[in-house]
């Protein structure tokens, strides 16, 4: 196999773990839509605010898994290019380097990957949907305005 050949094949499998990892994050979403939503249902039935709540609990675990692989998906796109650009392969040794240590310093840590466009806006807005609905529902239950 010659070092094009090698150079496409450590390509191929480094898109590959991209397109898994991107995946990941429409199914956070979706997995974070059910459970609150879920939660939403039992917790409006009686209006509980614990419940509402507790809604927020699965958006903020989610959002930080989501955060954790768009960060893991960040750092392989910087490998791939580093593959693309520089060739970087181990293929003397007749395996590819798949470590993203050489380029972490390249891709935002896991805490600002948080504030990232794509998952602020969703995330953010579902722990403050929940949090406000529990507000509402906490006033109707003390007695306050209807």
């Amino acid at each position: 196999m010659s070092d094009g050949d090698d150079r496409r094949k450590h390509l191929e499998f480094i898109q590959q773990i991209v397109t898994r990892l991107a995946s990941n994050s429409f199914a956070y979403k979706g997995w974070t839509v059910v459970l609150v939503t879920g939660l939403f249902a039992l917790g409006s039935k009686d209006a509980t605010p614990a419940y509402l709540l507790v809604g927020a609990l699965p958006a903020i675990a989610f959002w930080g898994l989501d955060a954790y692989y768009l960060r893991q998906e960040r750092l392989f796109r910087e490998l791939y290019d580093a593959v693309r650009l520089r060739g970087e392969t181990n293929s003397q040794s007749g395996e590819f380097a798949m470590s993203t240590t050489p380029v972490s310093d390249r891709v935002d840590g896991w805490l600002r990957t948080l504030g990232s466009r794509s998952l602020w806006p969703f995330y953010g807005t579902m722990v403050a949907v929940t949090i406000i609905a529990a507000i509402v529902a906490a006033s109707r239950v003390s007695g306050g305005p209807q």
